[in-house]
């Protein structure tokens, strides 16, 4: 079952974002990305009711729609032959692909604030 994407994609379906999810249920920012990357193996059911109420579903509408998920995942990794296919991960490190911008935390001002923000959208104090 796969309760983090069948919340991805309600919450996408209703045009919310993670950080609106964040501050209607008050769950962290951490907390969210985990839950919605399908970090947590078991997550607590108060937190998930909080979300599926946010998300305006039922507790067994996001199950059902959790398990259709996992259903989907499944058929795919069947038919593509079971397993990774192609070079390994980490070998894109080698690529000559130029690297991503990435916004030191040393840098100041707005691009600091930028990179250190949090969930609920307040700048740290400086």
């Amino acid at each position: 079952m796969n309760i983090g994407r069948a919340v991805r994609r309600r919450a996408a379906e209703l045009g919310l974002s993670q950080a609106e999810l964040c501050l209607t249920t008050g769950i962290s920012n951490a907390y969210m990305s985990m839950l919605m990357n399908s970090k947590i193996a078991d997550p607590r059911i108060s937190r998930v009711i909080q979300v599926a109420e946010v998300l305006d579903l039922t507790i067994d509408e996001l199950v059902q729609r959790a398990e259709a998920e996992s259903s989907v995942t499944s058929r795919v990794r069947k038919s593509e032959g079971g397993g990774l296919t192609g070079k390994h991960p980490a070998s894109a490190r080698w690529s000559k692909a130029p690297a991503p911008a990435v916004t030191p935390l040393w840098a100041g001002g707005e691009a600091r604030a930028r990179a250190t923000r949090s969930c609920v959208g307040r700048a740290p104090a400086a």
